[in-house]
């Protein structure tokens, strides 16, 4: 795992908090679908819990028990309507726990209600809620253990404390609330654990989509779009400008006696005087525009939208001058001076496709540098 996706061996986050949240956008739609559900079926079972009063829970205080339960439920109820909201996105793992707080501090409350002798029936409700909270709802595994380590501490201080509970009943009960931890705390850790690293893997082949794409489709020296990449913008150009009865124009470049620099001053200057006509081509021009390499010392300019005929002319000036600006590459002690040849083709014309356009401005360009 590189480093940007390493996680934290305990709370299973990543450590890089932008690498967190993109993992938490990129699981949302999936985690929102199984809160819900969870919800839906928790607040059943809850309400099935009621059965167990006809019998064993005495009538004074059963008003006082369902009063517990339904506001225990309301928070659920709650969660399920914010997951219909944009803020629900932004604290989901926060309100899942919330929910099987809720679950569980309302048991507790019911439970403290209750006589010993009929108490024992309902404490099981906790060994579920443990579950549901580390294995269901969907929240975070350290949420999960802080809601469910809170419920087994203050068990002990209610029953073992408080109301003094027989030692027996005490032992036996947080030997299985103990246990429900241990085993849905680690299912809860692989789950998060396993999903976590098929988004990493995911990532790391998108990454590597993405590398691979750019180096098929843009120039390994300057960076620029390709000879691929620009025939493909091209074909989009020529029918937006069609539809939008829109001029656009090519502009084709050809830097003149550039093989005198690779053989007096080497290959690695004529590359980097490559990469800084590259550079210098790309800040001159407009973000909707497209600078491409096609290959050797020859660019080509996509305009997308001009005005008129002087419009081309006059980038097709500042183009030229951006070029022949002195250039002074590292460990040479005289400055440079390159010069551009320039051909440019205005479309859409009948009949043009991206290899008549490029073909056009490449004939306009080789009729200027023989003027010269």
């Amino acid at each position: 795992m590189t480093s940007e996706f390493k996680l934290s061996p305990f709370t299973l986050r990543f450590y890089a908090d932008d690498v967190e949240t993109r993992y938490r956008d990129y699981d949302f739609q999936r985690l929102r679908q199984q809160g819900r559900v969870a919800i839906l079926v928790g607040m059943t079972v809850y309400l099935l819990y009621g059965i167990l009063d006809i019998w064993f829970v005495p009538a004074a205080v059963k008003t006082t028990v369902w009063l517990f339960r339904l506001s225990a439920l309301l928070v659920p109820a709650i969660v399920f309507a914010l997951s219909f909201h944009a803020l629900f996105q932004r604290h989901v793992y926060e309100l899942l726990a919330l929910v099987g707080l809720a679950a569980g501090s309302g048991l507790l409350a019911m439970l403290y209600q209750l006589p010993v002798d009929t108490a024992v029936y309902y404490y099981v409700g906790l060994v579920l809620t443990t579950f549901y909270t580390y294995n269901f709802i969907g929240t975070r595994f350290i949420y999960a253990v802080c809601v469910d380590i809170g419920f087994l501490l203050t068990y002990n201080l209610l029953f073992g404390w408080w109301r003094e509970f027989p030692m027996p009943i005490m032992i036996n009960h947080d030997f299985f609330i103990l246990s429900a931890n241990l085993i849905g705390g680690v299912s809860g850790y692989l789950v998060e654990q396993h999903r976590r690293e098929l988004f990493v893997h995911k990532q790391v082949l998108e990454q590597e989509r993405h590398f691979h794409q750019q180096l098929a489709l843009h120039d390994p020296l300057t960076r620029l779009p390709n000879r691929v990449l620009l025939f493909d913008r091209l074909e989009c150009v020529i029918a937006n400008a069609f539809r939008g009865q829109q001029l656009a124009a090519g502009i084709y470049i050809d830097l003149d006696d550039f093989k005198s620099i690779n053989d007096i001053q080497g290959h690695a200057c004529g590359d980097w005087v490559l990469q800084e006509v590259a550079h210098r081509l790309s800040t001159l021009l407009r973000d909707t525009d497209t600078v491409c390499r096609l290959g050797g010392d020859e660019y080509f300019v996509l305009v997308p939208e001009i005005d008129s005929h002087a419009d081309v002319e006059a980038l097709e000036a500042k183009i030229a001058a951006a070029i022949q600006a002195p250039m002074q590459p590292p460990g040479i002690s005289q400055s440079l001076s390159v010069h551009g040849s320039l051909g440019s083709c205005i479309f859409p014309f009948s009949g043009c496709s991206a290899s008549e356009i490029v073909g056009r401005a490449d004939k306009a360009m080789y009729q200027q540098k023989q003027q010269r």
